[in-house]
């Protein structure tokens, strides 16, 4: 089976996985990304020769998508989401906090550096893939893992002091 086959044959049961034990505590993008990293993981496995394609592949998915969801639990982060900004101006005065809450983010992201903007643009707005957005990119995709949690922790730290 070639990657292409092996993918469509096994995601919508990783989608599953991540899906439904990732959804306390990992978000929808993170959950997608976690998808994404079990291919990436299964395809780097196959190219050494770690894992055969054969009865022992299904096994292996399986094992490798728990394994990234366990560590989403154990990491226990939840990143602000622009969707959840609805949340904190659940009162009389929700538009007016909301308001407050998206100036307080679009400052945060003006005042990023190019090259995390892009990235943020690329993968949080545009919902590129790290596959597609490190080949866009021209860096490798650990480079682009690094740069992400560069970027997840200057927005957290930037709006830290904002938070109730």
């Amino acid at each position: 089976m070639d990657g292409d086959e092996i993918y469509r044959r096994y995601v919508s049961q990783v989608r599953t996985i991540a899906r439904t034990r990732g959804r306390s505590t990992v978000s929808r993008v993170d959950r997608e990304d976690l998808v994404q990293n079990t291919f990436l993981r299964l395809f780097e496995a196959l190219e050494k020769k770690r894992v055969v394609d054969g009865p022992n592949l299904a096994p292996y998915i399986r094992t490798v998508a728990l394994n990234l969801v366990n560590d989403a639990h154990r990491t226990g982060r939840r990143e602000l989401l622009c969707e959840d900004l609805d949340n904190h101006g659940a009162s009389t005065d929700g538009a007016d906090r909301r308001s407050q809450w998206l100036a307080i983010l679009e400052q945060c992201l003006g005042d990023l550096p190019s090259e995390l903007r892009l990235l943020y643009d690329l993968r949080f707005v545009g919902r590129m893939t790290q596959f597609r957005a490190a080949g866009l990119l021209g860096i490798s995709r650990q480079r682009l893992r690094t740069l992400e949690s560069r970027l997840k922790n200057e927005i957290a730290t930037r709006l830290a002091p904002h938070e109730r």
